[in-house]
């Protein structure tokens, strides 16, 4: 098992690898030449003394300092090296060094016996008494006093030396001086090159698995040359990581270099030459050569590369040149070379083909407690007084190593309340020392462009939808969408699952603080103001200047009537482009207000109507949710450049704008506008619109005619509309519709259709009748309107739907992918959903009435729950679906087809496994590898494994339902991930832990031999009432199983069950459940498991005998 020992790297920095201790006079130019010479050739720094020296009494100054700046010494033992009071000078010093400091000390015996040198016998003996003899000619009594207490030093330095692991000539190479040089360079190099690692951060919390992984990578014996890469924003770690796996794998190979701080070194005239040099004198053994220029460089590392396994590690390349003056081309490496690079500019990655990448994300929130703990209070935890606060420093660092590790330091041994100041200090100004790690990735971008593109993100657009964003900073003269992929490049920005701009927190606070500090006293003269203290400062007190680009001013309910603000503050603002109020309201006319507005973002905006002389022609996108707003009055003015406008939730909004006056617009959301009636026919003269959203508009009773004239119209969403009872005539013809959501329309075409719709939700919707009309069964509300040819997602939930209300076309779509029938009293899916070939997911919650699901097309996501009367779920032949959510709390469900073909490749536990849950409060004795931590790892031997068994002991507080925690199997050498949760969980009565069994069966596709691997708990949103004791893993190998160990009718688990109760298990109605004993319960699917169901998918494969289960090794088919 590969250990993480990353952290236990050189404290100190030696100057030397190696001192040569010699007598001159005898192998000066024989032994001791070449072995220095062989030495230098495998890079290790020797010190040797070359100079005639007149030797005196004491031993010089340099060869003191020698000794002590050299991480081992070799001690060549001669005849003539005890005659020599300089010698044994060096001698005593150097086991003086030793015994402080535990390095490596050899002592070579050459043609000497090292019993002589012990016994101080034969030539020893004769030198000893030379220097005595001498000694005791001294007329001065103090000096000769001093000069016998020497003697009794090299005595004991003698002693000591010949009772080390030496090496004498004779006995180690048989008298061949060549072979003994050999063997001596090879146990130096040994111990000096473990000792020669790189130095570490002092605390690595959180790497451990990603460095595993890497290291095993290193290790897989590939032929080829391979790159990794680990990118991600400035302190995230990538360079501790790369460091400490350097440090534990470097030994592998014949070579090896860091370059470190590419980035930094590459800005001096000559830095790019100097790494060339660097990588040089790494690969070549010490050697430096002479380099004249870039090219010269490039040649000379190309002819060294291809003779030896390499490992080389490029720490923080910003650019390709970089990469291609430093390692070039694949092909110059020889064969199983591996190369490593961090960067925070993944666009450069694009150089290498096949290029390993892994993005290096922030620490989990226990990660980052106890990093920051280590640099706050030099412990794992915080004191408990602090807990509140460091939490609170959590929050703000976001796991990002860097910020916690300097706010740590900056914070310990500070009083609660200078922790509370400067918290509140870190919400306008970040840690210097923080900005400029952070801002090297804002000042790395080519260009002003992309600089001013990163301030208006990280002060106006984070968390906002990337079109939405593209739209707006469009009209403001950006490219966007390539300055957007620059600074994902640049690892400054990144989108989430649903396409949103994210940044991080530190770098946010990075862009924020540039801006402030271009006017750190006068917020008036900054570019962008995003602060309400500014904001509100600057128009209080009317100090608004040309300078000002965007402003953001959010006010309080209780504070926005206090506030006297005016229009007149805007009047200098010549250049503001992005205003974004909240709850504002300003007095006075518009006359002089900025006229180059692109967003005007103004929720809860006070006034019914516009001003007239409100600017409105240049801008892009306006946002005004929430407003009074009863009409939206353009006047006259011809809004050419409008793409977004957003009226949602202004409930007195009676009419919709003249939309021939928006000829650009693209967007329109006008949800929840609950006194809107009638949409304006000129929507058909807005020819670019792509999107209406009129979801919630409960008033709104038809839809327009026109609306059939947007030829470019994607997605139109009605959800909500309840009182809408016709579809345009011609509907069928609108070609580019992709989304369509009618959710709560009534789509029932007979009286009896509706009763049966409203009595299945009785008592809220006789409520919400009461205050709106009851809606009709309109035979012109029906599906037969829509153009299913180009509808990909449909969404039609609570819509009344029967077995009848499907048209016979609607099989023949050819675009349909994503549909939603939830909440419908369908009894059965008609024979035209055979025919919907492309479909993709099928969503089916709470249909009370549905029965069978039979024929069912090839579908990949099928989500069936709360369907009480489902019985049965069959496929067309050959048409088993790829992944599939079991059903849950369909109760009559019996039959579902291929079960046990389901998700063979991306979940296979599923269809594999068996599950045990009782309470017991200890792994049984029979799983061999146990841990009290949240995770335990191993490595699979070179056998092929048949089964994989796993035992969680754990206590959850009473009342908590369903996903609390997960069981991840992590493959770090084939980086594969299998997330399975446990659907089916007990939470005995009282405080008893509960103990859950897991059998699988792994196929080679999952695991292989060698393979390291890691199984972990994790815990959903840090879950406080989850408790985990114990984990447990036990293998079986295909041997095993030969060789009979079947224990399921054998072994039997000695597991004492600490209090015999029923428990609950949350999925289910009923505490019953299905059971072997009162004790033990038995799940693997997340639906109630019928007798007829564990008869079938179980059989015999588990016995449960007096209670407790019995080892779970049996095969499952």
């Amino acid at each position: 098992m590969l250990k993480l020992q990353c952290s236990e790297s050189a404290t100190e920095n030696y100057s030397y690898d190696v001192f040569l201790s010699f007598s001159g006079e005898d192998t000066r130019k024989t032994f001791t030449d070449h072995l220095y010479k062989e030495l230098k050739d495998e890079g290790l720094i020797t010190f040797r003394d070359d100079e005639e020296i007149q030797r005196g009494e004491s031993i010089k100054s340099e060869l003191e300092n020698g000794i002590q700046q050299s991480r081992s010494w070799i001690v060549v033992f001669s005849k003539n090296y005890a005659f020599s009071s300089w010698c044994l000078d060096e001698l005593v010093l150097i086991l003086e060094c030793r015994n402080n400091s535990k390095r490596f000390l050899l002592p070579i015996f050459y043609h000497v016996d090292p019993s002589d040198v012990r016994k101080q016998s034969g030539c020893i003996s004769e030198a000893i008494d030379h220097h005595e003899e001498k000694f005791k000619r001294e007329v001065d009594e103090t000096k000769r006093k001093n000069l016998m207490d020497k003697i009794k030093r090299w005595r004991t330095a003698l002693t000591q030396l010949a009772d080390l692991a030496g090496m004498p000539l004779q006995n180690v190479a048989n008298g061949y001086e060549s072979k003994l040089i050999k063997k001596i360079v090879k146990v130096v190099q040994d111990k000096v090159t473990c000792k020669k690692t790189l130095s570490m951060t002092q605390h690595p919390v959180g790497i451990g698995p990603l460095v595993r992984h890497i290291s095993s990578w290193l290790r897989n014996g590939s032929t080829d040359v391979e790159v990794f890469a680990l990118y991600g924003i400035g302190g995230v770690g990538k360079t501790t990581i790369a460091k400490c796996v350097y440090n534990m794998n470097l030994g592998l190979f014949e070579g090896h270099s860091f370059l470190e701080n590419i980035r930094e070194y590459s800005e001096r005239s000559d830095g790019l030459v100097c790494l060339q040099r660097q990588l040089l004198s790494d690969i070549s053994k010490g050697k430096t050569p002479k380099i004249k220029n870039l090219n010269d460089g490039i040649l000379k590392i190309k002819r060294s590369l291809h003779n030896r396994k390499l490992l080389i590690v490029l720490d923080d390349v910003d650019h390709v040149e970089q990469l291609n003056a430093i390692s070039g081309m694949r092909e110059w490496f020889y064969q199983g070379s591996k190369i490593i690079i961090t960067t925070r500019n993944v666009h450069l990655l694009n150089a290498y083909e096949h290029c390993k990448r892994y993005a290096v994300e922030t620490l989990n929130s226990n990660d980052s407690l106890q990093l920051f703990s280590w640099h706050a209070f030099q412990e794992s935890h915080p004191p408990e007084c602090y807990i509140e606060h460091s939490e609170r420093v959590i929050k703000q660092c976001q796991g990002l190593p860097l910020a916690l590790k300097v706010l740590g330091a900056s914070l310990r041994g500070k009083k609660v309340d200078v922790w509370r100041s400067a918290m509140e200090k870190l919400n306008i100004i970040p840690h210097c020392e923080i900005q400029k790690i952070l801002r090297i990735s804002y000042d790395s971008l080519q260009d002003d462009h992309d600089r001013d593109l990163f301030l208006d993100i990280a002060c106006f657009f984070t968390g906002e939808p990337k079109c939405f964003v593209v739209r707006i900073l469009d009209g403001c003269d950006y490219y966007t969408l390539i300055g957007i992929e620059n600074l994902i490049d640049r690892c400054l920005l990144k989108t989430d699952e649903y396409e949103n701009l994210m940044m991080h927190q530190s770098i946010q606070s990075m862009g924020r603080e540039i801006i402030r500090q271009q006017s750190p006293k006068d917020p008036g003269q900054r570019s962008r103001l995003w602060h309400c203290k500014d904001s509100l400062k600057v128009l209080k007190d009317e100090a608004g200047t040309g300078a000002i680009e965007g402003l953001a001013l959010e006010m309080k309910t209780t504070k926005a009537y206090q506030a006297e603000l005016g229009t007149k503050a805007f009047s200098m603002m010549h250049k503001l482009r992005l205003l974004k109020l909240n709850n504002v309201q300003l007095s006075g006319g518009y006359k002089n207000f900025p006229k180059n507005l692109k967003w005007l973002c103004w929720h809860k905006y006070p006034l019914r109507s516009l001003p007239v002389d409100f600017p409105l022609s240049s801008l892009v996108a306006i946002d005004m949710q929430s407003s009074k707003l009863q009409t939206f009055n353009q006047g006259n003015v011809l809004l050419g450049s409008l793409k977004f406008l957003n009226l949602s939730h202004c409930n007195g909004l009676v009419k919709t704008p003249d939309f021939a006056r928006l000829c650009a617009l693209e967007q329109l959301l006008l949800e929840d506008c609950a006194s809107l009636i009638e949409i304006d026919e000129s929507i058909g003269m807005a020819e670019g619109l792509v999107l209406i959203n009129l979801k919630d508009c409960k008033l709104l009773k038809k839809l327009p005619e026109n609306l059939c004239m947007l030829k470019l119209l994607e997605t139109l969403i009605i959800s909500g509309c309840s009182n809408v009872g016709m579809f345009p005539a011609d509907m069928r013809k609108m070609e580019s519709l992709k989304n369509f959501h009618a959710d709560g329309l009534n789509f029932g075409n007979s009286s009896d259709g509706l009763e049966s719709y409203t009595n299945q939700n009785n008592s809220w919707r006789e409520f919400i009748w009461g205050l709106v009309s009851r809606p009709s069964a309109s035979p012109k509300l029906s599906l037969t309107s829509l153009p299913f040819n180009s509808i990909t997602r449909l969404s039609l939930v609570d819509c009344n739907l029967q077995d009848s209300s499907f048209p016979k076309d609607f099989g023949v779509s050819t675009s349909l992918e994503y549909l939603n029938l939830s909440q419908n009293p369908i009894r059965f899916l008609p024979d035209c959903f055979k025919g919907l070939e492309v479909i993709k997911s099928l969503k089916l919650w709470k249909c009370n009435q549905l029965q069978t699901l039979e024929g069912l097309p090839k579908i990949k996501l099928l989500k069936v729950r709360w369907c009480q009367l489902l019985e049965k779920i069959t496929w067309k032949p050959g048409q088993c679906i790829n992944t599939f959510y079991a059903p849950l709390n369909c109760e009559k469900l019996l039959e579902m087809d291929y079960y046990f073909k389901i998700g063979v490749h991306e979940f296979p536990f599923w269809c594999k496994s068996l599950n045990i849950f009782y309470p017991g409060s200890s792994v049984p004795t029979w799983f061999t590898s146990q841990s009290y931590g949240p995770s335990l790892s191993f490595m699979i031997s070179h056998s092929k494994l048949r089964y994989l068994n796993t035992c969680i002991v754990y206590k959850m507080s009473p009342g908590r339902r369903m996903r609390t925690f997960c069981l991840v199997f992590h493959n770090m050498t084939k980086d594969k991930v299998i997330v399975y949760h446990p659907i089916c969980w007990g939470i005995p009565e009282g405080d008893g832990y509960m103990t859950w069994i897991c059998h699988w069966k792994l196929g080679t596709h999952e695991v292989g031999p060698g393979d390291d691997v890691k199984i972990s708990i994790v815990k959903y949103d840090d879950d406080s009432s989850f408790k985990l004791k114990e984990i447990g893993v036990y293998l079986v190998y295909e041997e095993q199983e030969q060789e009979g160990f079947r224990l399921a009718k054998r072994q039997k688990v000695q597991q004492t069950c600490e209090q015999i109760s029923q428990y609950v298990i949350p999925s289910e109605r009923k505490p019953s459940a299905y059971h072997g004993t009162t004790q033990v319960y038995i799940a693997g699917i997340e639906s109630a498991i019928k007798d007829r169901w564990l008869e079938r998918y179980f059989g015999n494969y588990m016995a449960v005998e007096n209670g407790k289960p019995s080892s779970p090794h049996s095969e499952l088919n």
